[in-house]
């Protein structure tokens, strides 16, 4: 399997962002709460641009939705010890399900919108500073169908509620570059890809058509001279942080600075990659801006393994007026 680090824009377009924007601004709707070390009132919103063929199909997207939930919460378990305990799925109107219950909720309240784009990232908008939270969750159908969207969906929650940042960088970006260098040595074996990982990596590179590509460099920066020559991860790592670097590798399932498992440096933090995390967050480690959230304040920071969620306790279906001002999502334009 390979695994591209940066496959999309990071930029969403500003329609999306004026649509939410007072209304988070100004204080979110979100009934989200937690209560004993459990997620309750979050919402997860199918938007009625999802294209479904009867009820057979209402129900398989609800499963694997019900499926994509649980996962999550078992990643957000072994990350956190929080997990989530009571979902509202809503789906839209003129849906033949069996679920018989009637409500009104505004596209604000959602947490999680599902929408019906073909490509595989789901992604956050965060416009505020570190710690802040973010606007509501797009996860994409696809990502929802695949069936491994687990890692995917909790990446994209640190966002959302904890206020944390990308540690990975983007092509010609000349705040979060994809590469950064030592100064001073402008050399290939210099050169470093913007990250943070509890151990060394490798990684091939591969121009965007997928083709070969060397990291020539230039004599005056010392970066490399191709923009689109990106860094891909290759199958045999086996690093395990983090979260917001590189989700999609197996082996990854924790925070940069989560010390909780093994001592200090456990999962060390690369202080020094110019990505946002670093950038936005003053140089602090992923996981000290988490524990720091009011959601963890009055719960112990490590692992139970009586408190590890196998299942939901309780998902309810709810039916809802959609708001005719849904947003359209442009896919090259997201952050992921």
């Amino acid at each position: 399997m390979r695994f591209p680090l940066f496959h999309l824009n990071y930029y969403l377009i500003l329609s999306y962002g004026l649509l939410y924007l007072a209304n988070v601004c100004l204080g979110s709707h979100s009934s989200l709460r937690v209560d004993n070390g459990a997620y309750k009132g979050l919402v997860i919103a199918i938007s009625p641009d999802i294209e479904v063929n009867g009820e057979k199909d209402q129900l398989d997207l609800l499963d694997k939705l019900k499926n994509l939930v649980t996962d999550a919460s078992k990643v957000l378990s072994e990350t956190t010890g929080l997990y989530f305990s009571e979902v509202t799925i809503r789906v839209p109107n003129g849906w033949t399900t069996t679920s018989t219950t009637t409500v009104q909720i505004r596209d604000t309240d959602a947490d999680v919108i599902v929408i019906n784009r073909d490509f595989e990232q789901s992604f956050c908008m965060q416009y505020a500073g570190c710690g802040e939270p973010a606007l509501p969750i797009t996860v994409t159908k696809k990502t929802v169908t695949d069936g491994n969207g687990a890692k995917q969906l909790i990446h994209e929650w640190a966002h959302y509620r904890y206020g944390v940042f990308n540690e990975f960088g983007f092509k010609s970006d000349p705040i979060y570059p994809a590469y950064y260098s030592i100064a001073g040595n402008p050399n290939t074996s210099e050169i470093l890809v913007n990250s943070c990982a509890d151990r060394e990596f490798s990684y091939s590179t591969e121009t965007r058509t997928g083709s070969k590509c060397d990291l020539d460099t230039s004599n005056t920066t010392g970066l490399p001279t191709d923009d689109y020559c990106q860094p891909i991860l290759t199958q045999t790592n086996n690093f395990e942080s983090s979260l917001m670097f590189a989700h999609s590798v197996e082996s990854v399932k924790h925070f940069c600075g989560d010390t909780r498992s093994g001592g200090q440096g456990s999962h060390r933090h690369n202080s020094k990659s110019p990505n946002k995390q670093n950038v936005l967050c003053d140089g602090r480690d992923t996981w000290t801006v988490i524990k720091s959230h009011p959601d963890l304040a009055n719960h112990h920071l490590y692992r139970q393994t009586n408190r590890y969620v196998l299942s939901i306790a309780q998902i309810i279906l709810l039916y809802a007026h959609h708001s005719k001002y849904m947003p359209y999502i442009d896919p090259q334009n997201a952050e992921i």
